[in-house]
C-alpha cells in the first residue's frame, strides 16, 4: 500500500501534514494510518471493526456498506475481505435494542446477502436469520425496522432451500405476516413484506403453509394469513406497479402446487384482482413475466 491508494478520506485529512515518502514507509510495515490510526485501507469499517459498542460507527459501517456494496462485485469482495459479514452480526446482537442499529444492520444484510449463497449461508451460521426476527418482534411499532428487517429475510432466503428453513424454524414468516398487517399503508413495508413472502414461499413448501395458514399470528390478524393479506394488498395498491407486482408475484409463489392456498387465494377474491391487474398492465412487458396463472387454475 502507498500514499497515493490510500481513501480520499484519509489524504484530504493528512495530505499537508506528512511527507508521502514518510508515509509510504510506514505503510509498508503497517495497515493503519501512522497519525490517526485509522484502518488505512478502509476506515469506515475499520471503525466498526475497533468501536464494537459505539453506535454511531456502527450505522456508519453499515450506511457505507449498503452506499458501496449495492451490485459492486469489487466491494462484495472487499467487505469479504474484512469479515464484513461478522461485524454486521456483532452489531446486530450488540445492539439489538436500538432500533436505528438494527435497521441499518438489516439494510447492510440485504446487500450482501443478496449477492451470494455463500453469504446467506455464512450470515446464517453467524445466527442473522434468528436475530433479524428476534429484533422484527423487539420493535415492533419500528417502520423502518420492519421494513428493513423483511428485507433482510427477502435477501437470506432468496433462492436458497437451507435459508429459508432455517428462517421458517426462527418464525420469519409470522414476523413478515405482521408487518404487512400493520403497514399495509405503507408502500414500501408492504412492498418489502410482499417480497419476503415471495422469497420465503419460492419452492418450500413449509414456507408457503406458514404463510398461507398464518401460524402463529392468526388471532392478531384476524383470521387472515398471506393469501388474503396479498389480495388486499392488491386490491389496496392497484395504481401502484412496483407494489402490484411484487404482491403478484408473491401469489404465485404461494400457490404454486398449493392446493390450500389456492383456495385461500379464491375466497379472498384474488382471481377477479389478478384479471383486473394483467388488464391493467397489459402493455408492460416485465409485469406480465409473473405467471400468475397460477392462482386461479
Amino acid at each position: 500500500m502507498s500514499f497515493q491508494s490510500l481513501p480520499a478520506l484519509l489524504i484530504g485529512k493528512h495530505d499537508a501534514q506528512t511527507h508521502k515518502a514518510c508515509i509510504d514507509k510506514w505503510l509498508e510495515k503497517h495497515e493503519t494510518c501512522p497519525l490517526c490510526r485509522r484502518d488505512a485501507k478502509d476506515p469506515v469499517m475499520g471503525e466498526m471493526k475497533k468501536y464494537p459498542l459505539d453506535v454511531a460507527a456502527q450505522i456508519r459501517g453499515c450506511r457505507f456498506i449498503v452506499l458501496k456494496g449495492w451490485q459492486n462485485e469489487e466491494y462484495l469482495r472487499h467487505f469479504h475481505e474484512v469479515r464484513a459479514a461478522e461485524l454486521i452480526a456483532a452489531a446486530l446482537e450488540s445492539h439489538a435494542s436500538n432500533a436505528k442499529v438494527v435497521a441499518a444492520c438489516c439494510a447492510a444484510i440485504f446487500v450482501i446477502a443478496f449477492s451470494s449463497k455463500e453469504t446467506q449461508e455464512l450470515l446464517s451460521s453467524l445466527g442473522v436469520c434468528e436475530r433479524v426476527v428476534q429484533t422484527m418482534g423487539t420493535h415492533g411499532e419500528d417502520l423502518e425496522v420492519q421494513a428493513r428487517g423483511c428485507g433482510a429475510i427477502y435477501a437470506l432466503s432468496l433462492s436458497n432451500k437451507q435459508t429459508q428453513l432455517q428462517l421458517c424454524g426462527a418464525k420469519a414468516p409470522a414476523a413478515c405476516l405482521k408487518a404487512m398487517y400493520r403497514y399495509m399503508d405503507n408502500p414500501s413495508t408492504a412492498l418489502s413484506a410482499a417480497e419476503a413472502f415471495m422469497s420465503l414461499s419460492c419452492d418450500n413448501k413449509l414456507g408457503q403453509d406458514l404463510l398461507g395458514s398464518g401460524e402463529g399470528v392468526e388471532i392478531e390478524l384476524g383470521g387472515k394469513g398471506a393469501c388474503e393479506l396479498l389480495a388486499d394488498l392488491v386490491g389496496r395498491y392497484e395504481n401502484d406497479r412496483d407494489v402490484m407486482y411484487a404482491g403478484l408475484d408473491a401469489a404465485m409463489k404461494l400457490a404454486i402446487d398449493n392446493p390450500e392456498n389456492r383456495l385461500r387465494f379464491g375466497a379472498a377474491g384474488m382471481c377477479r384482482k389478478v384479471m383486473d391487474a394483467f388488464g391493467q398492465y397489459q402493455d408492460d412487458e416485465i409485469f406480465l413475466l409473473v405467471r400468475t396463472g397460477e392462482v386461479v387454475k
